[in-house]
């Protein structure tokens, strides 16, 4: 949570990809999941969306060059 600058490696900013986009890749293998002994998936979630909104143009921060981690986070 709140980490420095950094890019993932397909190109989006790490809170993007791992708070937005993660969770959404969960479809790709559910049928792997669902086929698993155990089969679960836990989701987790905050208050902090409501720090900042959601910059759908700018959702790189202008690469790094306008970053604070805590509107990142939001």
């Amino acid at each position: 949570m709140a980490p420095e600058f950094k890019l993932s490696p397909d190109g989006y900013e790490s809170q993007v990809a791992i708070d937005q986009l993660g969770p959404l890749s969960t479809n790709f293998i559910m049928d792997k999941i669902l086929a698993s002994k155990s089969p679960r998936i836990v989701n987790a979630s905050s208050d902090g969306h409501r720090l900042n909104p959601i910059r759908w143009a700018n959702h790189n921060l202008e690469n790094g060059a306008n970053y604070d981690r805590w509107h990142a986070y939001g």
